[in-house]
């Protein structure tokens, strides 16, 4: 699947208009995506929701950008969103 394809679809998914994401992959580089694909998920979700706190937000934050930093190292690619 094309790059441009593969981030609509995971912005798509990250909106919750979409359920899933399917790619195919190197397992190690496949587990990277899905971690960070996840984590930018609930990131999404916990800044849409009125009643989040910006401690949770400032975690959810540091665990995507962790996630972020593994795909990076695993695939050579910076994560777009």
């Amino acid at each position: 699947m094309r790059k441009q394809r593969v981030i609509i679809e995971s912005i798509r998914y990250i909106a919750g208009h979409q359920s899933s994401v399917k790619i195919k992959g190197k397992t190690a580089e496949l587990k990277a995506f899905r971690n960070v694909l996840n984590r930018s998920k609930k990131l999404y979700e916990a800044l849409q929701n009125k009643n989040a706190r910006l401690e949770t937000i400032e975690k959810l934050v540091e665990s995507k950008n962790k996630a972020a930093s593994e795909f990076k190292r695993v695939t050579g690619q910076s994560w777009p969103l």
